[in-house]
């Protein structure tokens, strides 16, 4: 069954946050908000960090800000209102508490843990899910039997800091050991992923994906399109690495930009970061920034090792 219009059983802490322009969001909700340190997300949420909208898949539990106590949809606001959106229409988000989701399981321990399961604003479903820390918006606060599927059960929020990084997301996502980005032979059009940084050799690469390690035992060369590819001088685009369950593989950025003067951070700007269809079954390792015609070198190519998206390069970091 669709959320119910008073899904809140004990609130503790609530914020105000603007909604995205034009998305409908249904009281009880479990919304999201897009952050800068986290390019993906104003791909997938919000091109403009601090603005919300429901969730609509699993991964995007790290971006989780809590649930909607509101309504936001153009019979409410209004055409013009509902499609420009600003502080003055944001909607109050519970941060903690207890509230009640609509669950899939028909049985349920206390303490269990809970994530996304489907379903749009409105009429979202979640499921209980012990494996992946990193996914859970919740946990179950008292223990039920005898269940309707898609009955609403009570659940204790438990979310990630507010536009921060999730840590229990990052430590179940992230390189465990080597997948060392380099420049690849003839250093124009491609990149070596896996190989020692002190050798040619081969070198055993570890991840962890999902909360599930995995191991691609062997190097491998990556085509990028190359600097030349640019079309312009003096312009500046990015490529991400990513790894997945047995592979690598490389990933376009959301643009370019033109007319740089020289190779420094002047004038790029976290969208044009965002990876385009980076997905919840692979994990970014390398950041590549193409400039100009220019070959690709080490100092252009950014391991990410941390639990932000964006490396610590001048004002990208975190």
């Amino acid at each position: 069954m669709p959320q119910e219009a008073e899904n809140y059983v004990k609130t503790s802490d609530a914020v105000h946050l603007i909604p995205t322009a034009s998305v409908d969001i249904l009281p009880g909700d479990v919304v999201m908000m897009s952050a800068r340190n986290a390019p993906a997300s104003l791909v997938y949420v919000h091109a403009t960090p601090g603005r919300i909208r429901p969730m609509s898949a699993a991964y995007h539990a790290k971006w989780v800000v809590g649930v909607l106590d509101g309504r936001f949809t153009s019979a409410v606001y209004g055409a013009t209102d509902y499609a420009a959106p600003t502080q003055q229409h944001a909607q109050r988000v519970i941060r903690e508490g207890i509230v009640r989701l609509a669950l899939t399981n028909t049985a349920g321990q206390a303490g269990s843990l809970v994530r996304y399961s489907s379903g749009a604003a409105g009429a979202q479903l979640f499921v209980i899910d012990n494996r992946r820390p990193g996914w859970a918006i919740g946990r179950i606060a008292k223990t039920f039997s005898g269940a309707t599927a898609n009955d609403p059960q009570y659940v204790e929020l438990a979310l990630p800091p507010l536009g921060g990084p999730s840590l229990l997301y990052f430590l179940e996502n992230r390189v465990l050991h080597g997948c060392f980005v380099k420049a690849g032979p003839g250093n124009l059009s491609n990149v070596a992923v896996g190989h020692s940084t002190t050798s040619s050799k081969d070198m055993i690469n570890l991840m962890v994906i999902q909360n599930q390690a995995f191991s691609v035992p062997d190097d491998a060369t990556l085509a990028f399109g190359g600097n030349a590819t640019l079309g312009a001088t003096s312009t500046v685009a990015f490529k991400w690495v990513v790894g997945r369950s047995g592979t690598f593989a490389v990933r376009s950025a959301s643009g370019t930009k033109a007319a740089l003067a020289s190779f420094t951070n002047s004038g790029v700007t976290a969208a044009l970061l965002a990876p385009v269809t980076m997905t919840a079954a692979e994990i970014p390792i390398a950041l590549l920034i193409r400039f100009s015609a220019g070959a690709m070198t080490i100092a252009k190519i950014k391991q990410i090792r941390g639990p932000g998206i964006v490396p610590r390069v001048g004002v990208w970091g975190i």
